[in-house]
């Protein structure tokens, strides 16, 4: 299993991936995965039999695509309730596990709010196509 986070599984996460996970090895991956690409290497590098991963949502929707195609179970994605120690809004953050979750679909609907103005070196002669 592998674990893709800038922190490592504390023990709390440890136990319960264990439990969940029929005590499978947990790989942590620590620091930052560049692109969507790298997530690809690391499925074929580890071949692992189930990721937990707390990544952006782009790269959440590539990795499940690329979960399903080769016949993985769902990403699944640690829980945490953020919260400032001692009520205090000016006090030290604190993250406190909550569980797990599956990822089982992402949708995600957008829409435009304000174009910007092309200038004028952004006019072209009509013969480019837009990207």
């Amino acid at each position: 299993m592998i674990w893709i986070s800038r922190h490592k599984p504390g023990d709390e996460e440890s136990g319960l991936l264990s439990e969940l996970l029929g005590g499978a090895d947990i790989i942590p991956i620590t620091g930052t995965v560049p692109n969507t690409w790298a997530l690809r290497a690391l499925l074929d590098e580890y071949q692992p039999d189930a990721i937990v991963a707390t990544l952006p949502i782009d790269m959440q929707e590539v990795l499940m695509g690329q979960l399903q195609h080769r016949n993985m179970r769902p990403l699944i994605r640690p829980l945490y309730r953020h919260r400032r120690v001692g009520g205090d809004p000016s006090g030290e953050p604190e993250w406190q596990f909550q569980g797990f979750e599956e990822i089982v679909e992402i949708s995600i609907k957008s829409r435009p709010l304000k174009a910007i103005k092309p200038t004028e070196k952004d006019v072209t002669d009509g013969n480019e196509e837009d990207s």
